[in-house]
């Protein structure tokens, strides 16, 4: 998606705007529309998940694509590079960076829309323990919970680092000589 918004002009008039829009919505809200729409399994948590992960990778990613350094495209034209070459040797390289940065905002509160997801709707999950364990007062379970909650969120925010580490090996080497200068 962010590769077509940021290559055509209609798209990003017509797309983007409803992708930002999309970020007002409460996703509370629209999590029971979605048991009605798509029933209490697995769905209707996976469509929660993406709702709130797919905003900051798209925008990231946008962004990414149209940071690449016009000179540099300007003299990979003049070297007789087709658009192509330009966007799979230039535009993704560049972009990836920006795209890991979404992936870590997305995947470290993926958790939020999963606790929404079984909130509304669940007969298990950590989410569901919480709702089943508010009324009750049991609130060192709530606690626990949401502490086992946190640590899913690093740990998956670790993991994103460490695969961008991973992937972008040159990236990483650029960060830490930028902090050393």
């Amino acid at each position: 998606m962010a590769i077509a918004i940021a290559y055509s002009k209609i798209l990003e008039r017509s797309i983007y705007p409803i992708i930002i829009s999309s970020q007002t919505i409460p996703i509370i809200a629209i999590a029971p529309l979605l048991l009605i729409w798509v029933g209490y399994g697995i769905a209707s948590k996976v469509i929660v998940v993406v709702l709130i992960c797919f905003y900051p990778i798209a925008v990231n990613m946008v962004d990414g694509l149209r940071s690449v350094d016009i000179d540099m495209v300007n003299m990979m034209r003049t070297l007789g590079a087709s658009r192509w070459q330009i966007f799979t040797k230039l535009q993704i390289p560049t972009s990836l960076p920006y795209l890991f940065s979404g992936v870590k905002i997305g995947i470290s509160i993926s958790v939020i829309g999963a606790v929404v997801g079984e909130w509304v709707g669940a007969s298990a999950g950590l989410g569901y323990l919480m709702t089943y364990s508010q009324p009750l007062f049991l609130t060192a379970r709530v606690f626990a919970a949401i502490f086992i909650l946190s640590v899913m969120g690093i740990s998956l925010f670790v993991l994103a680092g460490i695969a961008e580490r991973l992937i972008l090996p040159w990236y990483d080497h650029e960060k830490q000589s930028k902090t050393l200068n």
